[in-house]
């Protein structure tokens, strides 16, 4: 067995795996890693149990407004400004609870994505492919897989504001994301790469193909 890693590992360094989802509770979590006799110390496992009740109930309060209160009707077709600025201030309220660990604010990934969405159907195009890359630097560390879905909208957005090069560079992005687990680091300046990438990417994720032919043919 060996690991291959997306980048630089210094000797010593600590390498951990994901047993469960990390947008799982830490309870739901907990849960499951005590089953398999496992008592983990990730960052994650340890921020969380040294968290106050406080910042615990603050979480989840704004949680449950979001999912009760602002979610359903974003659903709508007409979506107003207050309902975004909330959604906003429910983001921003959610990583400043844990400012100091931003990397680790995992709550807000799927809101930020919500938040993009809704000013995208709303027709500020550029407003939600400035979210989208925001959140993408925030997650691309510790989300490599999840943020995939991030990667793609920001192609297509790119794509409907004629962003074309735009729209190459998060296709290189994403190419990378879903082959370099397998083959290893990849160079910019070594160009033979993307076509050994591309057949791999498009049987692992087979929408790729699609994406190459969009933005094709906007060249």
């Amino acid at each position: 067995m060996f690991f291959r890693t997306n980048r630089p590992v210094s000797k010593g360094e600590e390498l951990i795996v994901s047993y469960r989802n990390a947008s799982f509770s830490y309870k739901e979590r907990s849960r499951y890693l005590k089953a398999v006799n496992i008592d983990c110390q990730c960052r994650m496992c340890k921020l969380e149990r040294s968290e106050s009740q406080e910042i615990k109930l603050k979480m989840a309060k704004l949680l449950k407004t979001y999912n009760e209160s602002i979610e359903p009707k974003l659903k709508s077709r007409k979506v107003y400004p207050s309902l975004i600025k909330k959604l906003e201030d429910t983001i921003a309220e959610l990583r400043n609870l844990r400012k100091e660990h931003p990397d680790l604010e995992f709550n807000t990934m799927e809101l930020s994505e919500t938040l993009a969405h809704t000013y995208r159907k709303s027709g500020n195009k550029e407003k939600a492919l400035s979210i989208l890359k925001e959140t993408y630097d925030l997650y691309k560390a510790v989300r490599s897989k999840e943020i995939r879905h991030i990667i793609l909208n920001i192609i297509y957005i790119s794509l409907e504001l004629k962003l074309v090069e735009e729209a190459k560079k998060w296709f290189d992005i994403l190419l990378k994301n879903i082959v370099e687990p397998i083959m290893g680091k990849l160079k910019d300046d070594e160009p033979e790469w993307r076509k050994e990438a591309l057949l791999l990417a498009e049987k692992i994720l087979p929408v790729v193909t699609e994406i190459q032919i969009n933005v094709r043919s906007e060249q």
